[in-house]
């Protein structure tokens, strides 16, 4: 097992989710984001000439503006850490724990030199009541982050079985270390986006067919008939826009899963085994969540398939594993273009169309495909360069607060 304050970065995957918002912003910036944004809400302001038909474009302006607008608000979340850690604080019941609290439990005080000795310089808080959950970490700085700790599950985890309880600390520390922790927030709001959206769009889109059916039967609507179908069918935007923006959603989510297979790598690598890990993500909760089908769905786009996962941490060691992972957010970025062409072409009627709209697309993104393979080449290199300055604060002695 790795010494106190070592840093293990052989296995560390390169940390995509940065190269995918740096690099989105970028492209954003260079079609101009005002613009964009200006566009979407003047169709959302609707044609008043087209009278009847003007909540369609607010639909449609809507679903243009949601998925750029969660990109900006990922990025503020990258530029104030400490709102977001307010957030959790606030949302989780988190605190500092207290001497007191270790004298009630003394396998929790366990728990917190087991993680300092891993990492002193990360801040610990405690949630004493949850029993769903066992730990993660969020960003207190820019460069100062802490692990929120489930006081109940994890010493439940930790008595019965230790190894597996050391492995989801170390794979919440690896994230740190990886510089996952500041990024992280901006790919969960893309999930977010996605609970939401499809709860709310599935509503709207149901009533407000509805509502268009009971308009037609009935006859012209007075006012505020109308007015009610032009609202029930804006609701129905969330979907119109995952639909749009299914392109910009495979990205992150490729990602956050890669984030999540370098934070098992280095519990793996700290631990020397892959055993325990393997153990753990084992469990029926990671196997076959009991979930409605949207929950289900915003899970695995949070959490890679057990399946895959599984087969990553048994082969950790071979060299092909590494390759395959490697790829994983290059070829989401492919899929993501493909998909992109398909919505602008319509594949099945026109192939031609589509072959030329592909070649373009590509000529067009040359430059984020020579920096993806750039940042490969080169991430042997400043791996640890990149850990020094992202992963962690330098370490000045433990700290509960």
């Amino acid at each position: 097992m790795n010494s106190r304050g070592s840093r293990s970065v052989e296995g560390a995957l390169p940390p995509w989710l940065w190269f995918w918002l740096g690099a989105t912003l970028i492209l954003a910036f260079r079609e101009g984001p005002i613009s964009l944004l200006g566009e979407g809400i003047y169709l959302f302001t609707g044609y008043p000439a087209l009278g009847t038909h003007v909540s369609s474009f607010r639909m449609v302006g809507l679903a243009f503006v949601l998925p750029l607008g969660v990109l900006l608000a990922g990025a503020a979340t990258v530029l104030l850490p400490w709102v977001r850690a307010a957030f959790l604080e606030r949302h989780y019941a988190l605190s500092e724990p207290s001497p007191g609290l270790f004298a009630e439990k003394p396998t929790l005080k366990k728990i917190c030199d087991f993680v300092h000795a891993h990492d002193p310089g990360i801040r610990i808080r405690v949630n004493k009541t949850h029993t769903g959950g066992d730990a993660f970490v969020y960003p207190l700085g820019h460069r100062k982050a802490a692990i929120a700790i489930f006081s109940l599950p994890m010493i439940v985890l930790w008595q019965k079985h230790r190894s597996q309880a050391e492995a989801v600390l170390l794979h919440e520390i690896g994230h740190r270390r990886h510089g996952d922790v500041l990024i992280i927030g901006a790919g969960s709001l893309f999930t977010t986006f996605v609970r939401y959206g499809l709860i709310v769009g599935t509503a709207g889109l149901t009533v407000g067919f509805t509502a268009f059916e009971l308009r037609f039967i009935g006859g012209v609507p007075d006012t505020s008939t109308e007015l009610l179908t032009m609202g029930l069918v804006t609701l129905s935007s969330p979907i119109v826009a995952l639909v749009v923006s299914t392109p910009l959603l495979i990205m992150p989510v490729a990602g956050i899963w890669s984030a999540e297979f370098s934070a098992d790598r280095y519990a793996i690598e700290a631990q020397g085994s892959s055993d325990a890990l393997l153990q753990f993500v084992s469990m029926p909760r990671f196997r076959q969540p009991k979930q409605r089908w949207f929950r289900w769905l915003v899970w695995w786009m949070s959490h890679p398939p057990h399946r895959l996962r599984s087969w990553a941490v048994r082969r950790y060691s071979r060299p092909t594993t590494s390759m395959v992972l490697l790829c994983l957010f290059p070829a989401a970025s492919l899929i993501g273009a493909l998909c992109q062409v398909v919505w602008d072409t319509k594949l099945f009627q026109d192939r031609q169309a589509f072959l030329a709209a592909l070649q373009a697309n590509l000529d067009q993104t040359a430059p984020y495909w020579v920096a993806m393979v750039a940042f490969i080449a080169l991430w042997p290199c400043i791996a640890g360069l990149w850990e020094r300055l992202f992963g962690a604060e330098p370490p000045t002695g433990r700290k509960f607060g």
